[in-house]
Formats: structure tokens, sequence, C-alpha cells
């Protein structure tokens, strides 16, 4: 059975510290995580498409959790620099 090695990269959102976890997949394409926010997730079919999709996944999950009373403060800024983009 072939083993599929994903390199994934990570970059900092500066003003919040918010880490995102960027997967190159094989067949194209990025796959987007936010560790500290579960489940949020998302899909770009390129490296800037990606990130536009998960600040938007991201905006969303938090309005959803200040509506439930989770959060106090959701101003998100992204700054980004990554490390080994592509």
């Amino acid at each position: 059975m072939k083993t599929s090695k994903r390199k994934s990269t990570h970059f900092q959102v500066i003003n919040n510290g918010i880490v995102l976890d960027f997967i190159k997949e094989p067949e194209g394409g990025y796959t987007v995580t936010v560790p500290s926010l579960p489940g949020c997730v998302s899909y770009g079919k390129t490296f800037e498409e990606a990130i536009e999709m998960i600040k938007d996944a991201t905006e969303g999950y938090l309005k959803v959790a200040k509506e439930e009373g989770l959060l106090w403060n959701t101003t998100c800024n992204y700054q980004t620099s990554p490390t080994n983009a592509r």
C-alpha cells in the first residue's frame, strides 16, 4: 500500500495569533484548517483562493461563536507570512 506523505505549511495571522495549517493536495489545490477552531476547514484551487476561503470560514465561525456567547472579540486582520507556501 502506497502511503501519501503530505507536507503541511504553517503561517500565522499576525493580529490575533491564529495559525493556519495548509496542506497541498496531491490532486491539486490546498486544504486549510485552523487548529485553534475545531472544525474550521476550507479548500481552494490555488493558494490565494485557499486564503480567501479560510478567511470566510473563520469569520463565519467567529460570528456564530460570538452569537452563542463563546467569544468577546471577533476582529480578524489577516497578514500572512508563508514559510514554505508552494
